[in-house]
């Protein structure tokens, strides 16, 4: 059993136990858990995680989408969403869309100005072009802290304009981004909607924190002073080994 199943299983039992902690699901909503287990908040019922083929019968059906959906990688990036309602009639938001990564984002006091810029850097591509606002950091009921944004998005393709709540969040070494996700002309009517189900989310694991200057500097010393064990060790006995190996005068 290799350690990516065991981190697996780890996350899948850590949410099971903090999901029979949180109360049920109110009326109209369901549970939701990733692939992954790394967390779970309660969206409306009928929601579903796009997987690649209904991903794919999606965009048979309608075209343009958002950018959201040319592509899931589920456990990596995806779109959770009213799926048999889309397949049944026209396409509309709201959705949510989310972003697992492996490691969590390390933020200092200048994170509102680093997740700004990597929106502008994404507008330079020719893609949808972002404006991201109200960046600050929150504590959910469970006392996990995470980063809150607001941003506009013009996705190009005729599409009309979309806004989403973004929500930033470190887990065990991991980084989870959920982006709630709507028109921008339903947006007044959209957010509250947004923040119960934000008020939901839950994670398995608590976040690991960014590394200090100490743990950087900590850590190189750390694994030089081992090496340098290792070698004292080889070398006295490979003197050892020599010196039985050599005939008695």
């Amino acid at each position: 059993m290799n350690r990516a199943l065991i981190a697996l299983l780890g996350a899948a039992l850590a949410t099971t136990a903090t999901a029979q902690d949180s109360p049920p699901p109110a009326p109209g909503m369901e549970r939701f858990f990733p692939a992954t287990r790394a967390f779970h908040l309660d969206v409306p019922a009928g929601w579903r995680q796009l997987a690649p083929g209904a991903l794919k019968d999606l965009q048979q059906r309608h075209r343009p989408l958002p950018a959201e959906f040319s592509h899931t990688e589920p456990g990596m990036f995806y779109v959770v969403g009213p799926l048999e309602q889309w397949l049944a009639g026209p396409f509309a938001p709201p959705f949510l869309y989310v972003v697992e990564q492996d490691q969590e984002w390390f933020t200092d006091a200048d994170f509102a100005e680093r997740i700004a810029a990597s929106w502008r850097e994404r507008n330079r591509d020719g893609g949808p072009t972002h404006t991201v606002t109200a960046i600050q950091k929150e504590k959910l009921a469970g006392g996990h802290e995470v980063i809150t944004a607001i941003r506009t998005t013009l996705p190009g393709n005729d599409l009309p304009p979309l806004q989403s709540l973004d929500v930033h969040a470190p887990t065990g070494g991991r980084q989870v981004s959920l982006a709630f996700t709507t028109a921008a002309a339903n947006w007044e009517r959209d957010l509250p909607e947004f923040r119960k189900m934000l008020a939901t989310l839950t994670f398995a694991r608590r976040a690991k924190g960014g590394q200090t200057l100490s743990d950087r500097l900590w850590t190189p010393l750390l694994v030089g002073g081992l090496v340098g064990l290792v070698l004292v060790v080889l070398y006295r006995w490979n003197r050892r080994s020599v010196g039985a190996a050599d005939p008695p005068q």
